[in-house]
């Protein structure tokens, strides 16, 4: 299956034990998820923080890989698009992808076990040339940079959608296998 790459940092959140289970199970995570899909894992960095962290961080990178600048007022919001997770979403970057975490919201919502079990399938979705171009192309629209048209941007939505649906999936069937690894 190839090497993977996880670094894991934080921003703005101090919680050692959090921190911990993190990097007790992340990599333990990704192999699970890469048994259950195919892609090639891109170099990824956990980003553990806030709410404010998760906003501040996720525009940064994306700005960075669409190529942008990163101004307040053109800025996509990243909690915008429907069926997002608020608590935690996975980004492009500029070094392959963020998968950023507002840790104390992920854990009483819905527990970071099932985190670690749902973003490393995003990872693998947008690790993808096509899909990472796609992506790219979707937040530059966003940013007011280029424009997409009707059609294009029900294509990304539907893309999107499919995403979201087969993250949920294999996240479900990976929680059975790890009893939810509670946090």
């Amino acid at each position: 299956m190839g090497t993977v790459t996880l670094e894991i940092t934080t921003f703005r959140f101090a919680g050692r034990s959090k921190r911990r289970f993190v990097e007790a199970h992340a990599a333990e995570a990704v192999r699970l998820v890469r048994g259950c899909k195919s892609g090639r894992w891109p170099h990824a960095r956990i980003v553990l923080t806030t709410m404010d962290g998760l906003q501040a961080v996720g525009l940064e990178s994306i700005a960075r890989a669409a190529g942008v600048p990163r101004s307040g007022d053109s800025a996509p919001l990243l909690l915008a698009s429907p069926g997002t997770a608020p608590y935690a979403c996975t980004v492009v970057a500029s070094h392959g992808v963020d998968i950023l975490i507002a840790v104390e919201e992920a854990e009483r919502v819905v527990g970071l076990g099932a985190v670690l079990l749902h973003e490393p399938v995003h990872a693998l979705q947008i690790s993808d040339a096509p899909a990472r171009e796609a992506e790219i192309r979707q937040l530059r629209h966003d940013f007011g940079v280029e424009s997409m048209s009707a059609a294009a941007l029900r294509r990304s939505r539907r893309r999107l959608a499919a995403d979201e649906r087969e993250a949920q999936r294999i996240e479900h069937r990976l929680l059975k296998q790890t009893r939810g690894w509670a946090s």
